[in-house]
């Protein structure tokens, strides 16, 4: 359905589990469902950044392992709770579960296929310096190919 002239059938949601990703996710079922649209949801586990910390010591392997596997759960529990969101509202999903950088993930993705618009929680640009995941969504904003809508 076109509103003045913008298309919006496709969009990509960034799944995260932060208050302004969970309603993030509910807006972006919301809106696919009132614009008869799709959602490619996706969730990253930052593996960039468990990497930097074993290699600082900051982690060992055994921590990593187990910090790794809690990060893929709550990843695989986000996409279901998403997936279940748009279910019930028969919004058509596509999830989709990456590891590696945040902001390079996204980015690689989005490029992979068209999107419209690009949904993710809201950030305070005054802690993209001090805040990964801040600094990440930064990133993606910066470099992100279609729109984006920030949901608070």
């Amino acid at each position: 359905m076109a509103r003045g002239g913008i298309e919006l059938k496709r969009l990509f949601l960034l799944v995260e589990g932060s208050d302004s990703g969970i309603h993030a996710a509910g807006y972006a079922v919301e809106l696919a469902r009132a614009l008869q649209a799709s959602i490619h949801a996706v969730s990253v586990v930052d593996t960039d950044t468990m990497s930097q910390l074993l290699s600082r010591s900051i982690l060992v392997k055994s921590e990593m392992a187990e910090l790794s596997d809690e990060m893929n759960q709550g990843a695989r529990k986000h996409l279901a709770y998403v997936e279940e969101l748009a279910r019930q509202k028969s919004v058509p999903i596509q999830t989709t579960q990456l590891e590696g950088s945040v902001h390079r993930s996204v980015l690689e993705e989005l490029s992979r296929s068209k999107h419209d618009m690009l949904i993710m929680g809201s950030f305070q640009t005054t802690m993209t310096k001090r805040d990964l995941a801040a600094h990440e969504k930064q990133l993606i904003v910066d470099s992100t190919p279609c729109p984006v809508l920030l949901v608070k």
